[in-house]
């Protein structure tokens, strides 16, 4: 371990990192492969002087992340409500079609069987969208 106090520039750390591999026999532009770093700008720099390949630490990222979250300060929007019907338990008498369940089922299966071709984006595009005019029509045949 070494102390730092202050600000330590890039060029110092190299300076410091290799030493203190030397104290172990380990020759950095010999010996090391890659180096994690934080991603902070000084280490950006680090890694450009350093004869290495430069791996960022995802935990660290992940804790910067974490804190950005908890610990940000909090815009207050307002107060928002928002009212969702609940249909579900309104009609116990709820009359499901079993046929035209299956339709769907059939219809959803051909379209993504179909997504399959030279453009595979476009059909997948295709078959998103006509499966939800589908879902949304069987779902207007079922409230009937």
């Amino acid at each position: 371990m070494l102390r730092i106090s202050g600000s330590f520039s890039a060029e110092n750390c190299v300076k410091a990192v290799e030493t203190k591999l030397k104290e172990f026999g380990i020759i950095t532009e010999k010996h090391i492969v890659a180096c994690v770093t934080d991603g902070a700008s000084m280490m950006v720099k680090f890694e450009k002087i350093m004869s290495c390949e430069n791996h960022l630490c995802y935990a660290h990222a992940i804790h910067l992340t974490v804190c950005n979250v908890l610990y940000n300060k909090q815009i207050d929007l307002g107060e928002s409500i928002v009212e969702i019907e609940d249909k579900s338990h309104e009609e116990e008498d709820y009359d499901e079609s079993e046929e035209l369940i299956e339709d769907l089922d059939k219809a959803l299966y051909l379209e993504f069987e179909s997504a399959v071709g030279t453009d595979a984006s476009f059909h997948i595009t295709y078959a998103e969208k006509n499966s939800i005019t589908n879902i949304n029509k069987t779902i207007k045949k079922l409230e009937m």
